[in-house]
Order: C-alpha cells, then structure tokens, then sequence
C-alpha cells in the first residue's frame, strides 16, 4: 500500500482527526486560516523541509503500518520532492512522477485541484453542499489548527491543518479516510481480514523548514525528458525508464 498512501499524500490535500477543544467557526474564517497557509507557500522563494508520513488503522493510530520519509525543495509553484523510491517534480508546464522501483516515468499536466499547495479550492468543493460539516479553529501556544468534521459515512471523516502561526507554513496534518480508496483494487472483506480498519489515518510532519540556493534548471523538464514533436524520450540520466503519459495533449 505504500504506492498508494504516497499518492494520497502528494497529490491529494492534507486531513486530521478532530482532536482538543476546537472552538466552532463558519466555514469562511476556517478556510481563509488555509489561505493564509497557501499563500506562504506560494509566496516562498528556495523553501526546503523534511517531510514524513505516517499511516495507521483509526482503532490504533500510535501504531504505524507504514512510513515515508524524504525532503522537498519549493519555488513558488514550483517544487521537487523525494519520498523513499519516488521523486517528483512539478513545474507550471508538467508534473513529473518517477517511481523507482518500477522504472516509470509519470508525465502529466499540473493540475489545480490536485496541488498539494492549493488545498484552498480542493477543500472548498468538498463542503460544498455537505450538510453537517463543522469547521473549528484551535490555538495553542506558536500554532493554530484548523479543523473541519464531516458527517459519517463520507469517504473523508475529518481533517486538520496545523499552522505555525509565525511562518505561516504547515507542520503537521493527519487524514481520516475510507481505507478501500488507499487500496482500490483491493476488496473491502479481504481487508478487514489482514487487518486494515474501514477507516486509515495518515499523519503529516512537516519540519527542518530552512532557506536553499535553487541550482540552474532543477525545474526545468529537459533534465527528465524531450520531446520531439509528440514523441517522448527520456534522457540518458533515465535511460531504464519507461514513460507513461498520464495527461492527454502533453
């Protein structure tokens, strides 16, 4: 499953556990706290941190299934990142996915709703229309957490965001969510069976946060590929891989 959670955990937004005492906000003071995150985000210049993830049945979150480790580098809305055997990199052109285990070479257009630094519009069509979700903000000391709780049954329960309200950059979410999306060709009985709760938890930390130089052309796709007219080539520095097209009109 660890293919999987990386994928949520890349190209999807961050989510927590309702936890504390939130106090209870409408939906645009809990949402604008998000801005506020994305818009230092975007705004950073040669941001690198650590990042870690975390995944864990919901009866036990203290004890992890799994784990991913690894470092991103952000510009703007430009960032690379490595996480165990997968590299990405993500430019206002392509969005570049290289898993090193299979020798794939994942090429896509960047998508908006699939940002991980924009969760902003992500999180507004997912309370759109979803009756009984509870949005709460919570202080504590140098960090602020936003949370929203959505009523049972949905494929995503809870989420949070912890902001350090200094930097404005997050350090910590954890998801709740519907363990048969992480594995979708899995069946929900075989599931229950090894083990895995109707629900996964999968925790985010964000930390390390420090200023780097951005070396010449690290964003820049012709270190991954060419192209000539419609055909794909990779480069001699990833002449074992394969290239999957993952976006029609590249």
């Amino acid at each position: 499953m660890k293919t999987t959670l990386y994928l949520i955990c890349f190209l999807s937004y961050m989510y927590s556990p309702m936890r504390g005492h939130a106090q209870p906000v409408g939906k645009a003071a809990a949402l604008q706290e998000v801005q506020r995150m994305r818009d230092a985000f975007r705004t950073a210049k040669g941001l690198a941190m650590d990042m870690a993830y975390y995944y864990a049945n919901e009866s036990s979150p203290a004890k992890y299934l799994d784990s991913l480790k690894g470092h991103m580098l952000l510009n703007g809305k430009e960032y690379r990142l490595l996480l165990d055997q997968t590299e990405a990199m993500v430019n206002e052109r392509y969005s570049i996915v290289l898993f090193g285990e299979d020798r794939i070479m994942y090429l896509s257009k960047p998508s908006k709703q699939l940002d991980a630094y924009n969760p902003v519009a992500a999180l507004d069509s997912l309370v759109t229309g979803a009756a009984g979700t509870v949005f709460g903000l919570q202080n504590e000391g140098a960090y602020r957490t936003v949370t929203i709780a959505f009523t049972a049954g949905r494929p995503y329960q809870k989420m949070s965001f912890t902001i350090d309200t200094a930097t404005g950059y997050l350090v910590r979410s954890v998801m709740l969510v519907k363990t048969e999306l992480m594995a979708p060709s899995a069946d929900p009985s075989s599931l229950k069976k090894e083990g895995y709760d109707a629900y996964s938890v999968v925790e985010t930390r964000l930390t390390g946060y420090r200023k780097e130089a951005v070396p010449e052309s690290y964003f820049n796709e012709a270190s991954f590929f060419e192209k000539k007219g419609k055909e794909f080539r990779v480069t001699e520095r990833y002449k074992d891989y394969k290239i999957f097209l993952g976006s029609p009109d590249l």
